[in-house]
């Protein structure tokens, strides 16, 4: 019923954002802007995009502090599957895939990477308030954008340094015990009840808490908050390489309007692949610049085309590599099952 409820919310705001956009919108133009785009520039933002994944698997391995463990094939194929996922299931499901991929293969708690993965998207939030602030400082100080980009900060900047404090301080240990200590004084006929639930909470709160362990870490957190930098630059270069591809020549800056408000807009419920949030993101950054709705749409349109089906092929492409390394693992063991143990001894050896 829950995820029922979480999908009939989507479709019902993706369905408002979609009357907002298609309102009073000339279906000519939109057909026409399409034609404009230059098929040339493709190549080059495909492999932009293909780059952004690369550095954001290699924070996430900063984030887990460069743990040999975990492979940077594993956390990028993750990534790649478990994005692409998150664009067609609710509730970031496939953020919660990626935990338990990634934990499964190497055996580690998936509540301690699940809570690496949400200091991932804090950082993702920072990032873009920054270049939001900046945008707003160097080119468009209106009122409604400072009151969104103090919202994001309060939102983001409060939730880095609530996890910030919460390791530094390491006070979860004390709360569980006062947890406990509590769940000893209830009636006798719920106690024990009471007791395994709250044992069962804290030891689940202890391993989420775990996954933001590097912020301990200077070396660390310094290299995670340059490489969410660098990845919001190239987000940045990718849709100003799509603007201009249509012919335009509108300034960088409204590109960063642009990522800006698609991914703070990704964070509205909505359905498959942020239908309705991404469009009426786009229209609305590319309207500080008086640009017709239609052309914004086209450009949008373009825009996500591009990236979903760069996200497909490259999923594939990892499920496949992974296909293939289970099978040569089956077969390999297949065959040492049929050895006799003297044989397998010795080989070893």
């Amino acid at each position: 019923m829950k995820h029922k409820r979480k999908t009939i919310i989507g479709l019902v705001v993706s369905a408002l954002f979609l009357i907002l956009i298609f309102y009073n919108v000339d279906c000519k133009e939109i057909i026409s802007t399409f034609r404009d785009f230059n098929l040339k520039n493709l190549s080059a933002i495909v492999a932009m995009f293909a780059f952004t994944m690369i550095i954001r698997a290699y924070r996430w391995s900063l984030l887990l502090q460069a743990d040999k463990r975990f492979s940077f094939y594993s956390l990028t194929s993750s990534w790649v599957i478990g994005n692409l996922m998150n664009a067609f299931l609710p509730a970031r499901a496939g953020d919660i895939w990626r935990a338990y991929k990634v934990g499964g293969d190497v055996k580690e708690s998936k509540m301690k990477l699940f809570g690496s993965i949400m200091l991932e998207r804090i950082l993702d939030g920072v990032s873009v308030c920054f270049i939001l602030y900046f945008c707003i400082v160097t080119y468009a100080n209106l009122t409604w954008l400072r009151h969104l980009a103090d919202i994001s900060a309060l939102l983001f900047g409060g939730s880095l340094i609530g996890v910030y404090l919460i390791v530094r301080f390491n006070k979860i240990s004390d709360i569980c015990e006062l947890l406990e200590t509590l769940s000893y004084k209830m009636p006798e006929i719920i106690k024990e009840w009471v007791h395994n639930i709250v044992l069962s909470i804290c030891h689940h709160v202890k391993l989420f808490v775990s996954g933001f362990e590097v912020l301990k870490s200077n070396y660390y957190v310094f290299q995670s908050v340059l490489m969410s930098f660098a990845i919001w630059v190239v987000e940045c270069l990718i849709t100003y390489w799509v603007i201009i591809s249509f012919g335009t020549k509108y300034p960088i800056s409204a590109a960063m309007f642009v990522i800006c408000f698609v991914a703070l807009g990704s964070m509205l419920p909505s359905s498959s692949i942020f239908v309705g949030p991404y469009q009426y993101a786009y229209i609305l950054a590319l309207g500080i610049y008086f640009v017709p709705k239609s052309e914004a749409l086209a450009i949008a349109f373009v825009h996500q085309s591009i990236l979903m089906g760069a996200l497909i092929v490259f999923s594939a492409v990892c499920c496949l590599i992974n296909f293939m390394g289970l099978f040569r693992h089956s077969k390999v063991q297949a065959v040492e099952d049929s050895l006799p143990q003297e044989v397998l001894q010795e080989t070893h050896t």
